[in-house]
């Protein structure tokens, strides 16, 4: 509407207010144009004058939506719940007069002025199934239907270095192009492994044989087993089902030879997201003492479980044997945290990630001996503050694991050293799987058998 002063069409000869038609007319008149619909060609005019006339950043209200000035990478136009920008100023016309976003390039009515709109610059997409994870500096990872695939790592001069199975593949101009040939050395590896039988197609009339069932390992049937067992991941089939099952009761069985009475009492769901977390490097989580164990189906079934396994043990996580796979591996770590939590529950190993703190002399001396087992300076004991009931001395635990940190990821596993809830079930973890156990890892797992009761 126009702001320049209508008083005088609206008063009388005498300066009194009265009722101008010339007036009243031409407010009638800018009032119904603001309220009349864009058309298309006037939308368009107003892009090109935003494009032009208006400095980078700056907006304008273009029939009821925001639209911004960002310069050489074109409009934005800001709508309710979604924001796009559009290389072509007549795209963004399209957009503003339907009140609706659309794909560059595939506008749903003829653009203004009849002319085809330019091919919008096209960038690499990642291949369905395919992640890039956030990852620490320059270093991220690249995943494909949730298993790991390949590293990539940023330069200085804006290139990206793709590596699968820790050889070089290229050097890209984006992470989309790195990620994708990660995955495609990945595919092609995966084609070249014997594929599945397909079961055959019999005529009608004929009976099929019984299919054959997957099985758990000799040994198996008759040990212990844990509380409850639920497979609730979508998109599971019925043999991998059979096989999720009888690799959970082979790790159960596993840690029932030592803990036989915490197995029992574990309740195992098999999920993709583990107590709701989302994230594709969670393979798994424990609730400590509540003894509830989620693990994804991946684990289990994962056609590249195994490169997970060899590119994470020995280094991100603590080394064992090669004849456990990713299975038995994650689920002994998970039951390690079960173990921690008898540990506290017991009050033999009070010491935790929200509470790291030893105040009994048993427990004093177990982390004294565990940091003669790794090397290191005993944890210092203080004494109790005199404006707490408690009497007596206590140690720090917390602050001794930051203090040697570094000899926690040299000797136990980097992935130990990020807390100490992660280092008790890593030492667990290479207790039980590996046959011949570093110092660190035997004190702990010798003095776990030998102090828990009932276990």
């Amino acid at each position: 509407m126009a702001h320049w002063d209508v008083s005088r069409e609206l008063r009388g000869e005498h300066g009194r207010w009265a009722r101008s038609a010339a007036g009243l007319r031409r407010m009638s008149q800018e009032a119904g144009e603001a309220r009349a619909p864009m058309s298309l060609e006037q939308a368009h005019a107003k892009m090109l004058d935003i494009r032009k006339n208006f400095e980078r950043g700056k907006g304008y209200q273009v029939n009821g939506f925001t639209v911004h000035n960002m310069g050489d990478e074109g409009l934005r136009v800001r709508m309710p719940g979604q924001t796009k920008i559009y290389k072509d100023p007549r795209e963004a016309a399209v957009a503003v007069f339907r009140k609706a976003h659309h794909e560059e390039g595939r506008a749903p009515i003829p653009l203004p002025g009849g002319a085809p709109a330019p091919e919008p610059p096209r960038r690499p997409h990642l291949v369905t199934g395919a992640k890039i994870s956030t990852g620490l500096g320059n270093r991220k990872s690249v995943e494909y239907n949730g298993e790991y695939a390949g590293t990539i790592y940023s330069t200085h001069e804006g290139k990206y270095r793709a590596f699968y199975n820790g050889k070089p593949v290229g050097e890209f101009a984006s992470p989309e192009e790195a990620a994708n040939s990660i995955v495609s050395q990945h595919i092609a590896t995966k084609r070249g492994s014997p594929r599945p039988e397909e079961p055959p197609r019999f005529p009608a009339g004929i009976t099929p044989p019984k299919r054959r069932e997957i099985t758990t390992e000799p040994g198996i049937r008759g040990q212990v087993e844990p509380g409850s067992l639920a497979i609730t991941a979508s998109g599971v089939s019925r043999d991998d089902k059979v096989m999720i099952r009888g690799k959970v009761l082979r790790a159960s069985a596993h840690q029932g030879q030592v803990t036989p009475n915490l197995v029992k009492k574990t309740q195992i769901t098999v999920t993709k997201t583990p107590h709701g977390r989302r994230k594709q490097a969670t393979l798994a989580s424990h609730t400590g003492q509540l003894n509830t164990l989620h693990i994804k189906p991946s684990v289990m079934t994962g056609a590249h479980s195994e490169s997970t396994l060899r590119y994470n043990r020995g280094g991100w996580w603590v080394p064992t044997d090669d004849k456990h796979d990713l299975s038995m591996n994650v689920m002994t770590h998970e039951f390690g945290h079960g173990v921690h939590g008898e540990l506290n529950r017991q009050g033999i190993i009070l010491a935790n990630r929200q509470s790291p703190y030893a105040k009994t002399d048993r427990e004093q001396a177990f982390w004294n001996g565990f940091a003669d087992a790794l090397g290191v300076p005993r944890p210092v004991r203080q004494e109790v503050p005199q404006y707490v009931s408690e009497t007596g001395n206590y140690m720090d635990i917390g602050r001794w694991f930051a203090q040697n940190k570094r000899t926690i990821k040299q000797k136990v596993s980097e992935y130990g050293s990020s807390n100490l809830n992660e280092m008790m079930a890593e030492l667990w973890t290479e207790y039980r799987l590996n046959s011949t156990p570093r110092a660190p890892a035997k004190y702990f797992g010798d003095y776990v058998l030998s102090h828990l009761r009932n276990p």
